[in-house]
């Protein structure tokens, strides 16, 4: 315990992130910063709109404003990711409310959701072939309706994704023959060809190298 403490300090003073230590028992969110260099655990990142948690009589939790990059530090188990499962609607919140720029996600739609925020998952597995410019290219689902094919504008965003994750070059590959740190360039870049203003970033540079972890970060914020 005093060596995590010991740890958490050197983060909140080398990087002035704002820290959430437990999500379970935080109230308030301690630090306000707008640069994150490097981080290796959940992160939200809010562009142009503010997130705000809040969970029954307990009041608010966390209330991430626009601009900002807040982290979330946790033992393993405390709930950091199933936090960001309930925030991207995947699961159902049972108690509480989450409200995104004051419109509460229990009564959105997924797609309306989906506009809103991406989600950088910790790791992503594909059983089907789908190549590298296929998975991007789901992050533009949200804006076609229904039985239409992507849009010239979607390849486009699709193409600058991948080019500014360096990923280009894996286009044409297929999800499932590539190495786990190019898995996670190939996501990020489905995030943020998705264009929200909300990310939602879980442990988003743990399989990458140091370059690739500068680069992304450099990309995101």
């Amino acid at each position: 315990m005093e060596e995590g403490c010991k740890i958490l300090n050197k983060v909140r003073k080398e990087f002035d992130v704002p820290v959430i230590t437990d999500v379970h028992e935080s109230n308030q969110v301690e630090f306000v910063s707008e640069h994150v260099d490097i981080i290796q655990t959940p992160a939200f990142l809010c562009r142009q709109t503010n997130l705000l948690l809040a969970a029954g009589k307990s009041g608010k939790i966390i209330n991430v404003k626009k601009g900002q990059f807040v982290a979330i530090f946790g033992r393993n188990g405390s709930g950091k990711t199933t936090l960001f499962i309930l925030i991207s609607g995947v699961i159902k919140i049972q108690k509480g409310n989450i409200f995104i720029s004051e419109n509460n996600i229990r009564n959105m739609k997924q797609n309306e959701l989906s506009k809103l925020l991406a989600i950088v998952p910790q790791e992503v597995k594909s059983s089907y072939a789908f190549t590298n410019l296929e998975i991007v290219l789901m992050g533009r689902l949200c804006y076609q309706k229904r039985l239409n094919f992507e849009s010239q504008h979607d390849y486009d965003r699709a193409c600058h994704a991948m080019e500014v994750t360096k990923t280009s070059h894996l286009a044409d590959r297929y999800f499932t023959e590539i190495s786990g740190g190019e898995k996670q360039r190939v996501t990020i870049a489905q995030a943020i060809c998705q264009e929200t203003p909300i990310l939602l970033l879980d442990e988003p540079t743990s399989n990458l190298d140091i370059n690739y972890q500068i680069e992304v970060m450099n990309v995101i914020s």
